[in-house]
């Protein structure tokens, strides 16, 4: 048999108007914003990362530009 999923409940308490208010959440809901989350980061992170990659390989490609333009290689017969 399948287990009924949790609820948690947060009550908002309002000391300006003595006026309160609950609001429930599934443990789903939890667990898949958790999991969105989490992959969001982890998206965010392999996107941080190539554009770090790329962008030192363009500093890198720059530089040996400029050496081959001051010195460019030998010619091979």
């Amino acid at each position: 048999m399948k287990e009924k999923a949790r609820k948690y409940s947060v009550i908002i308490v309002s000391s300006a108007t003595f006026n309160n208010q609950e609001l429930s959440i599934s443990s789903n809901l939890v667990r898949n914003t958790i999991i969105g989350f989490l992959a969001l980061l982890l998206f965010s992170g392999f996107i941080f990362f190539d554009y770090l990659n790329t962008s030192l390989n363009k500093e890198k490609l720059k530089r040996l530009d400029k050496e081959n333009i001051e010195k460019p290689p030998p010619l091979i017969n």
